[in-house]
């Protein structure tokens, strides 16, 4: 077994995963409250090497092989961007701490199941539904909000009660706090969900206070100039695996020539 080349071709296998996130961020950079994805790199257990000077097998060697971690970077928030819309919201993160729990807005999917999301791009459609730019109903304390009337100036407090025509309406916006952040996976539409939504182990409650802007939308945390560096890294990177196993490969050639005309 040759272990450089199985090296060579697993860390250009993750390499490829990296380029796969970034681009993704790079691509949804101008998507309000989207979430960078991160790759780490770990050590596996490729497997053992015997040593050629000892045959015995308790003298086995390990040998190891680069794997890509993938997480969201969920405790970085992005920037808060006027729109003077409404129906616009911002989670204020102004006073978040390391450790504290991440709030989110939920929504209601298609399928009837819960996904958190930090967009707050909201609008009201014709039957009064307080939904995403996608169409999912957003989450208010008796399930997803529905207006009294469709017609009216709408406002949100930054406590998120909504009022229509300087009335309360009745309905109010929700945030919740998720305390594990790290067991949300990312979904279409910088939406997140746990993998077993109705797992009641699931950590997430209600926020206790509520911090939002309205009339503002918090931007993607993706910093373009450190991902197109990362991108410049990645490239060459993989370009000098693939150039490890291109070498080995001609060495291999040259051996099989060799052997097939044998000198005299």
């Amino acid at each position: 077994m040759n272990v450089s080349v199985n090296q060579a071709a697993s860390s250009m296998s993750a390499l490829a995963q990296w380029q796969e996130v970034i681009a993704g961020n790079l691509s949804a950079a101008k998507v309000p409250g989207f979430k960078a994805g991160q790759v780490t790199f770990e050590g596996t257990l490729g497997g053992k090497l015997p040593h050629a000077e000892d045959p015995n097998p308790d003298s086995e060697t390990n040998f190891i092989l680069p794997t890509a971690q993938f997480k969201t970077l969920l405790t970085e928030s992005g920037n808060l961007e006027r729109t003077g819309v409404p129906t616009h919201l911002a989670i204020d993160d102004n006073d978040y701490k390391p450790g504290d729990p991440i709030a989110f807005f939920k929504v209601e999917l298609d399928e009837g199941e819960a996904a958190y999301t930090r967009d707050g791009e909201f609008n009201v459609d014709a039957e009064g539904n307080l939904i995403t730019k996608h169409g999912y109903g957003v989450f208010g304390p008796g399930g997803p909000i529905l207006l009294p009337q469709t017609t009216g100036k709408i406002e949100i407090s930054p406590s998120g009660m909504i009022n229509i025509d300087g009335k309360a309406s009745g309905e109010e916006v929700l945030t919740f706090d998720v305390t594990e952040p790290e067991k949300l996976e990312p979904k279409d539409h910088g939406l997140f969900a746990f993998s077993d939504p109705n797992d009641p182990q699931n950590p997430v409650n209600e926020s206790d206070t509520i911090r939002l802007k309205p009339g503002f939308l918090e931007s993607s945390n993706v910093k373009p100039m450190q991902e197109m560096t990362r991108l410049i890294e990645v490239i060459r990177a993989y370009e000098s695996n693939q150039r490890v196993i291109q070498s080995h490969d001609q060495r291999i050639g040259q051996v099989i020539s060799g052997l097939g005309n044998p000198v005299f």
